[in-house]
């Protein structure tokens, strides 16, 4: 069914959006994204995907840099962008329209929140939003009619924030484990137990939380006895407790210790089924990485976009340093590895959103699209405000020139694990032994490329081919890969061999060198002619 954002979202059909665009507040600058400046862009991208891009890049173009430095510097909350978004239906985006939402899906909420850090509110401008557009995701598709009324639109609207309670201080990877309790009391559930790292929980109105309702030796599975929660976030009732955390980037959202000790619950605050809490939680995980690795990319392209500004107007022995190729080059290569992460991220956002009608799309294999995209622009992102600030030498290390910011900020998506189906985490940047791992399901914790083929040829099953065979499967999974490039790390004879089978030898230049970034592969090959590989 085709969707058309100028009829049903508000924020691109009301005047006032529109009127309040073109007047500008006291600290507004310019940042414009408009499609005569930007015509990379329209490539694979829908007409209303970049109407949503230009209309978010007019609000956002009213909040400077300054602005963001100030926040960040006083760990001021932007309620002002909150408001401005809030108030054209932005927060909804992809919330059904007749709850006052847009009805559009995760690739354009991935596409406004790369839009808003890439304007240079960075990761913080995005974050304050950012929970209420993938956390509701499960609400939205798990919860009765009666409450759906009650529970989204007002935060659509803005008048209720809300926050996401998973995380805890000892079982951040291990959610199957998590320790919060929710206890049935009649018509109420107590809830005990501690969170962490919980975001915007200072202004947050409402939670959404997950806990276990079932201890997990009563369970036949640890999935099984989780779950999920719509519940008022009432600092002044007892048993609630919040203790803010000091952090090294994104100073203007909050991250906090939340203690919970006996705090009461009406039953109605459940979310779908009891105990099923962690297959609908999932539905929010996937959405939430699409958005990291949108929030990511933006970070990365507004760094490299203050470093060709610094390049083109920094003169020393009489020339811009922009003339020189050490500095060309390692901003070139960064640009390149942001736009090969775009396509992947924008490649998990489309198979989310085909899967709400298509159900031969697995909830594993939007894993692997939406974590791997998430890996990719994050280290990509790294990559980009990490020669940002080396290309402005000292003036990088100055605040007033807000690169030092964009890359305390790209911590964040790079920290934070990717998962696949949730619980098993990809071990590429955890030190994990991939011919060791003990996850089954980690996309990366595997001895051999099945967690490749599962996520881009499911026809193909293997675990360690011969030769012949194992080439043909790389040529598969350049073809297939979401980003389309792979980096090689092998022999030259491995690559002599991957090029025989694939492609003639004349090609092989060329094929090598768009090879580029994001995902390693090492090929080990035995004496017997069979081979596997890991990540």
């Amino acid at each position: 069914m085709s969707r058309h954002v100028l009829s049903p979202f508000r924020a691109l059909s009301r005047p006032s959006l529109i009127k309040s665009a073109l007047q500008p507040l006291p600290w507004a600058r310019t940042f414009s994204v408009s499609r005569p400046t930007r015509l990379m862009e329209t490539s694979g991208f829908s007409e209303e995907q970049l109407e949503v891009r230009e209309a978010i890049s007019k609000i956002c173009s009213n909040f400077t840099d300054d602005y963001w430095l100030e926040h960040d510097q006083q760990e001021k909350y932007p309620h002002e962008l909150h408001a401005a978004l809030a108030k054209d239906g932005w927060i909804g985006i992809a919330l059904p329209e007749s709850l006052g939402g847009a009805g559009l899906g995760i690739s354009e909420a991935t596409m406004m929140l790369q839009t808003i850090s890439e304007s240079g509110a960075g990761m913080a401008g995005a974050q304050s939003i950012h929970a209420n557009v993938y956390a509701t995701q499960p609400v939205a598709k798990f919860v009765t009619e009666e409450q759906l009324n009650r529970m989204l639109p007002k935060l659509i609207s803005g008048e209720w924030r809300a926050c996401f309670g998973v995380t805890e201080p000892n079982t951040g990877l291990e959610t199957l484990k998590l320790k919060t309790t929710a206890l049935r009391d009649g018509d109420h559930y107590n809830v005990t137990g501690q969170k962490i790292w919980i975001s915007s929980a200072q202004v947050a109105t409402k939670m959404i939380l997950l806990a276990r309702t079932t201890p997990i030796e009563q369970v036949t599975k640890s999935s099984e006895g989780l779950s999920l929660f719509f519940i008022d976030f009432d600092k002044t009732q007892p048993g609630l407790e919040l203790k803010k955390i000091r952090k090294m980037g994104g100073r203007a959202v909050d991250a906090n210790e939340v203690f919970f000790d006996n705090y009461r619950i009406p039953a109605d605050s459940l979310i779908g089924k009891e105990g099923q809490g962690f297959k609908i939680v999932l539905h929010g995980m996937n959405a939430e990485r699409c958005l990291l690795a949108g929030e990511a990319l933006g970070l990365g392209y507004a760094a490299l976009r203050k470093a060709s500004q610094y390049a083109k107007e920094r003169v020393v022995f009489g020339r811009p340093i922009g003339v020189n190729q050490g500095i060309q080059h390692p901003l070139a290569q960064a640009y390149m590895h942001l736009e090969a992460a775009k396509l992947s991220t924008y490649h998990a956002a489309r198979l989310y959103d085909a899967s709400v009608h298509d159900s031969s799309i697995t909830q594993h294999a939007i894993g692997v699209a939406c974590n791997t995209a998430k890996y990719l622009a994050a280290e990509a992102a790294f990559t980009a405000c990490e020669r940002a600030v080396l290309t402005l030498g000292g003036m990088g290390y100055a605040a007033e020139y807000h690169v030092e910011r964009y890359l305390r900020e790209c911590f964040v998506p790079r920290i934070a694990p990717e998962y696949v189906n949730g619980n098993a985490p990809i071990s590429v940047r955890k030190g994990g032994n991939p011919a060791t791992s003990p996850s089954p399901k980690g996309l990366y914790g595997l001895s051999s490329c099945n967690a490749f083929t599962k996520a881009t040829a499911p026809s193909e099953s293997f675990s360690t081919p011969n030769l012949s065979n194992f080439g043909a499967i790389l040529i598969n999974i350049f073809a297939y890969s979401p980003a389309n490039h792979i980096h090689m790390k092998s022999s030259t004879s491995w690559i002599c061999r991957f090029v025989r089978l694939g492609k003639t030898d004349n090609d092989a230049p060329s094929a090598f060198k768009t090879l580029k970034s994001c995902v390693y592969i090492n090929v080990h090959v035995s004496n017997n002619g069979h081979a596997s590989a890991s990540a």
